[in-house]
């Protein structure tokens, strides 16, 4: 959950949008 957040503050960090679609 703190990954989603992170991007949603930040949609322009490529590495927490990566981790997303590794974790299920």
């Amino acid at each position: 959950m703190e990954g989603r957040v992170d991007v949603d503050r930040n949609p322009i960090k490529p590495m927490t949008i990566c981790m997303i679609g590794l974790s299920p």
